[in-house]
């Protein structure tokens, strides 16, 4: 498991599938996806967010990691755009 320190977060990409107006489902393009899902929340994130919650990061603001062969993305609280309501 990674945790996040400080002010960040540790979040990945939440693939999304897009599909064709007939339900033709088409390849999936990672770099596509504005979702992300927290995986972590540093001790001293002031903003309410919960791990497994889903967020819009700023993409260009974030530094990539890999961790047992999954990719992982950290960013600062200030970086979050929004997130989804369930």
């Amino acid at each position: 498991m990674i945790d996040a320190i400080g002010k960040r977060l540790i979040i990945e990409r939440v693939e999304t599938e897009k599909k064709t107006t007939s339900g033709i489902v088409l390849q999936y393009d990672h770099t596509q996806s504005p979702r992300a899902r927290v995986v972590s929340v540093g001790d001293e994130v002031t903003i309410k967010v919960a791990v497994g919650e889903e967020i819009v990061p700023d993409w260009n603001k974030v530094m990539h990691t890999k961790h047992e062969n999954r990719d992982y993305f950290v960013i600062d609280q200030n970086e979050i755009y929004g997130r989804y309501k369930a």
